[in-house]
């Protein structure tokens, strides 16, 4: 049972850190009917077992790892932009070395869009001042010779002087 949760959890991961829609769709249509699926079919087999330890412990593991796969996947969707700074962070410490003295976008974090409409977002290192609101985010980028018209829509604060800004129908330069 161990082994299935493990499994569960690690599987439900790469979908939980995508934004992708084809990623949201073959999850949708695939992944969760196949783990429900998987749970009855497991319960089923048990349930033939003479055994009733062991079928109290399989329905106890498919009530418990269902709910924790779902769990798992609003957890980690509402603090996708941490978990994945913090790894890119890992990687790419000689790249924030080269950013802790600069203002500037260190790269292009996100992007996505549906039907015309497009959120880009940059990884932004700000060391001058404390950003806190996207008011202070867009002055930010207008002094940098941004588009009068680019406005930050959202303002992330990954760590000191890290920034995740989003932009609305606006592409920020480098």
């Amino acid at each position: 049972m161990l082994a299935v949760t493990v499994v569960v959890a690690m599987t439900t991961l790469p979908f939980a850190l995508s934004r992708s829609l084809l990623v949201l769709f073959f999850g949708v249509t695939v992944y969760v009917p196949a783990l429900l699926i998987a749970m009855v079919a497991l319960i089923f087999w048990r349930v033939r077992e003479r055994q009733v330890s062991r079928r109290i412990v399989t329905f106890i593991a498919a009530i418990v790892i269902v709910p924790t796969a779902f769990g798992l996947y609003t957890v980690v969707t509402q603090h996708r932009d941490e978990i994945t700074f913090s790894s890119w962070e890992f990687a790419n410490r000689d790249v924030l070395r080269s950013f802790m003295t600069r203002d500037d976008i260190i790269r292009e974090w996100d992007a996505r869009g549906f039907a015309g409409n497009a959120n880009d977002s940059y990884l932004v290192a700000a060391h001058d001042i404390g950003i806190m609101s996207t008011n202070e985010a867009t002055k930010w980028a207008r002094g940098r010779g941004e588009a009068v018209d680019c406005e930050i829509v959202d303002v992330q604060k990954m760590r000191e002087a890290m920034y995740i800004f989003t932009t609305d129908e606006c592409v920020l330069k480098s």
